[in-house]
């Protein structure tokens, strides 16, 4: 198993990963047919933006040359935390044939060491209120639910209600 940061030609398996973990992980969630219509072009434009320009903010977990996983950082976009010493997990998505196994825990950890490094003490990520597997995996992972802070979120053209966990940094 291989963590690193991603490179321009990772864009399109990670791209892929994304959109099969989506509809592995938010396929009971969300009515029938709702990922028939996505487009993945646009996901792909995103991500070979993000390889090509901010590789520093992704991290890929490579096993047996292939991108099987990916922790996602960013600024935190929450007005009621200190932006200076908070950092956002905007995305942490392992391949379904992968969970379990360690993975997620394994990016999240190299996420944190990066949020450490540069300066932050805080770490938040949001997951979708009715995604039983993604709580329990944060909960295992030391991160807690933050009871006050539930808000609405637009999800592929659907109103979706996301929760917000929080870390601490060592």
């Amino acid at each position: 198993m291989i963590l690193r940061h991603p490179t321009p030609s990772d864009a399109g398996p990670i791209t892929k990963l994304h959109i099969h973990t989506w509809r592995i992980a938010y396929g009971p969630l969300v009515p029938a047919g709702t990922f028939d219509r996505l487009d993945p072009e646009p996901h792909l434009k995103r991500w070979t933006d993000r390889c090509r320009d901010e590789p520093e903010n992704v991290v890929v977990c490579e096993e047996t040359g292939r991108i099987v996983g990916f922790a996602l950082l960013g600024a935190v976009r929450d007005t009621d935390l200190d932006r200076k010493h908070t950092i956002e997990l905007y995305a942490l998505y392992v391949d379904p044939d992968f969970w379990r196994k360690g993975i997620g825990r394994r990016l999240a950890e190299a996420a944190e060491r990066l949020a450490v490094d540069r300066g932050f003490r805080t770490i938040v990520l949001w997951a979708l209120k009715d995604n039983q597997r993604a709580r329990l995996a944060y909960q295992r992972m030391g991160f807690a639910l933050d009871p006050e802070q539930e808000k609405d979120a637009k999800f592929f053209g659907l109103n979706l209600r996301e929760i917000r966990f929080t870390r601490a940094l060592r």
